[in-house]
């Protein structure tokens, strides 16, 4: 890979060659070495070092203190004026954002005194047009990136609505073709999509009261999009958030989460929704160990009380639950502890 990256920056044209895309896509490799615990690029100083210079090229030394205090300032971000007037400035805040990295304090600090606020607006959250809940959904994706773990506020109600909003936002990728995956809206939605797999700002919901029930409706949206022409770092993406989910659900996995992805598995869906039932299996598969908990408890409470099955059964659980049973068994993997 660095030799390719050798030869293409040594033949750099600007027609033939996107520099600016090229370090993105070499940040998102990384990253994804970084996930799988891959060492390959631990001792590559090659790479790490172009890798560094691709994450600066994207952040603080393209980013003047002049754009941090002009977005920063009071008033530049308010419900109240004209579409055309917020939608430009969203698009200046969130060039500005996703520029920034995490250990920039200081321009942090400014962006907290008049910025944050005026972006939790409640005419801001509950704003009919759509390409402006869009690039708010992108302010939102990158000042969680800024802040994790914490966040960009502590107000758990408007944690909820941020994260809601972000999620409606994913809905963008389900229809794509050449002219649509090479626009600027596309890329926003994708952007969200991106931020929440490589950061796993998704995290921040498991300290929420109601958190996990938006995570099921994270899971549901990004099932949505999924398709026969799906593109694959789309795909990637989503399989890495929903794995995220299932690893980071500390006590065990909810039952409705296990329940959906095991519905994929099953009859019309398998046939009616292959890519579903693809992603699905690979899910499972992934995360046949943190599972375990879930259906443990399950199984011991159906022996311990019959009524607990009927109950079960009555909710849709216990056919799937069965399932998956049979599903490791018929791999050999054995699911239940004895």
């Amino acid at each position: 890979m660095c030799t390719i990256f050798y030869e293409k920056i040594s033949s750099l044209q600007v027609e033939r060659f996107n520099f600016l895309q090229y370090i993105t896509d070499m940040i998102t490799e990384y990253h994804i070495a970084k996930l799988y615990n891959e060492k390959w690029f631990e001792n590559n100083k090659f790479f790490c070092f172009f890798v560094k210079m691709a994450e600066m090229s994207q952040s603080s030394s393209v980013l003047t203190e002049s754009e941090i205090v002009e977005v920063s300032a009071k008033g530049f971000i308010d419900s109240s004026l004209k579409p055309g007037v917020l939608k430009s400035r969203l698009e200046k805040v969130s060039a500005v954002l996703v520029r920034m990295v995490k250990e920039e304090e200081e321009m942090k600090v400014k962006l907290k005194t008049y910025l944050i606020p005026s972006l939790f607006l409640s005419g801001l959250l509950k704003h009919g047009d759509e390409s402006i809940r869009l690039l708010l959904g992108c302010c939102y994706a990158d000042l969680c990136r800024l802040y994790a773990p914490s966040g960009p506020l502590a107000d758990e109600d408007m944690i909820l609505q941020m994260f809601s909003l972000m999620f409606h936002q994913l809905t963008g990728l389900k229809q794509q073709s050449d002219s649509t995956i090479n626009s600027d809206t596309y890329q926003l939605h994708f952007r969200i999509l991106e931020n929440l797999s490589v950061y796993t700002l998704f995290a921040l919901l498991f300290n929420c009261k109601n958190g996990r029930s938006l995570l099921m409706e994270l899971v549901r949206r990004l099932f949505s999009v999924v398709s026969p022409t799906q593109e694959q770092q789309v795909l990637f993406h989503i399989q890495t958030i929903i794995v995220g989910i299932i690893e980071q659900s500390e006590d065990k996995v909810d039952r409705d989460l296990v329940s959906y992805l095991l519905l994929h598995l099953c009859s019309p869906y398998k046939h009616m929704f292959p890519m579903r039932y693809d992603l699905a299996s690979k899910i499972l598969r992934r995360t046949h160990a943190d599972m375990k908990k879930t259906v443990e408890d399950y199984m011991l409470q159906v022996l311990k009380d019959p009524t607990q099955a009927k109950k079960a059964k009555q909710e849709g659980q216990s056919p799937f639950f069965f399932l998956y049973i049979y599903f490791f068994e018929k791999k050999k993997e054995p699911l239940i502890n004895t």
